[in-house]
């Protein structure tokens, strides 16, 4: 037992300095180019909005998806009392465009919009 404890640190204080020795370094480095963040508000009872969903359906065929920009739709539920209840509509997606329109000192959310980085976007 005597010499059992001093040839056991031996041999773990060995591995720690091989295991020290041979560990690759492992880094990954982030693009320098910020990740951009378009939220589109609209609403399946709105009449002016599906040509903004469908310009953001065509996004997915880009190649710059996830590298340059990552696109959302949030369906908003305020329209829903016209008689058709948007089935994707959620009221947290109304209560954070309101936060947005709040938050820029307007009075009104309105449908299509979109946002960018936090900032209210004009659709052309």
């Amino acid at each position: 037992m005597k010499y059992i404890i001093p040839w056991l640190t031996i041999v773990i204080m060995t591995q720690n300095l091989y295991a020290k020795v041979t560990e690759k370094k492992f880094r990954k480095q982030s693009p320098v180019t910020q990740v951009h963040l378009l939220e589109l508000y609209s609403t399946q009872s709105c009449s002016s909005c599906p040509p903004a969903q469908e310009w953001v359906s065509k996004l997915k065929n880009s190649n710059q998806l996830w590298q340059k920009f990552v696109p959302i739709v949030f369906h908003v539920d305020y329209w829903d009392y016209l008689g058709w209840k948007d089935p994707y509509s959620q009221p947290q997606y109304s209560a954070r465009q309101r936060q947005y329109a709040k938050e820029w000192q307007s009075s009104s959310a309105y449908t299509p919009m979109l946002v960018i980085d936090g900032q209210e976007t004009h659709i052309k």
